[in-house]
């Protein structure tokens, strides 16, 4: 059974509803790869839905699921897909810059999830992460960015949201050729937390979101100092405290990673045959 959200320009639009029942069987063949780990991020061409300024799309189809995570899915929290999708249509409605949501699939047997797509618009610039490595002799364009990042996210903390995927892989750097600035916009919203309320989060519910910007590309302790700035906590004790806790989990998380990483590509493998 396949269960469906999406805008309300393609509500109504056949061509986009016989898309979506066939998704599960054609994902593979669609477009070109993009990403292509322990979830897959296709680009395809959809021009002949005839939505204005829609010429392709993203189109992210989530790992297949243990039993126990099928049922916690079924039952007690919902998909990551659909996630993504209400999300996304929330943290735009807050003014924050979110590649825009088209629609979300799930796909489910037997009374019970199975595993679902998310569909978005094509994200404008370059990952983060792969920018700051290519400007690696360019400190002054890499403060820049960091800084971006940094008003990014304090914007986000002031709208009464926690991304809790705050790493540089999630963030998209456009270069404008106009005002010589980068705009940042997110990307993978499903693990945003977002209160009821749009208001400011406490420091101390924010720092979860710090400790995410990676260590290994050299730029935490300027995209720290910068946020504490703009959003008035600064203080060298409190820099040096997260630095600390970011390093630990850091370590701490790399090796479980990559012990887990292995069972997991493993098991997914036996899971698509």
């Amino acid at each position: 059974m396949i269960k469906q959200q999406c805008n309300a320009v393609l509500q109504d639009n056949p061509i986009f509803l016989s898309f979506v029942e066939t998704l599960p069987q054609k994902f593979d063949s669609l477009g070109e790869i993009v990403h292509d780990a322990r979830n897959q991020l296709r680009k395809v061409e959809v021009a002949d839905w005839g939505i204005q300024d829609l010429p392709e799309v993203m189109i992210k189809k989530y790992h297949g699921l243990f039993l126990f995570q099928r049922i916690w899915y079924s039952f007690f929290r919902a998909p990551k897909c659909r996630r993504a999708y209400n999300n996304t249509v929330e943290l735009r409605r807050r003014g924050l810059p979110a590649v825009e949501e088209v629609a979300c699939v799930e796909v489910w047997s037997h009374g019970l999830f199975k595993y679902g797509f998310f569909i978005s618009k094509v994200g404008k610039g370059e990952r983060m992460d792969s920018l700051i490595v290519k400007l690696k002799d360019k400190g002054e364009e890499i403060h820049k960015i960091t800084h971006q990042a940094a008003l990014l996210v304090a914007h986000v903390h002031q709208h009464g949201v926690i991304y809790r995927d705050m790493n540089p892989g999630n963030l998209l750097c456009t270069h404008s050729s106009n005002s010589h600035e980068w705009q940042i916009s997110l990307i993978d919203t499903n693990r945003a937390r977002i209160s009821a309320s749009d208001s400011p989060l406490p420091l101390a519910s924010c720092i979860p979101d710090l400790i995410l910007m990676n260590p290994i590309l050299g730029i935490e302790d300027a995209f720290v100092n910068d946020y504490l700035h703009i959003r008035g906590f600064y203080s060298a004790k409190l820099c040096k405290d997260i630095r600390q806790i970011q390093y630990r989990k850091y370590e701490r998380k790399k090796p479980l990673k990559e012990r887990l990483g292995r069972f997991k590509a493993l098991y997914f493998k036996w899971l698509n045959k």
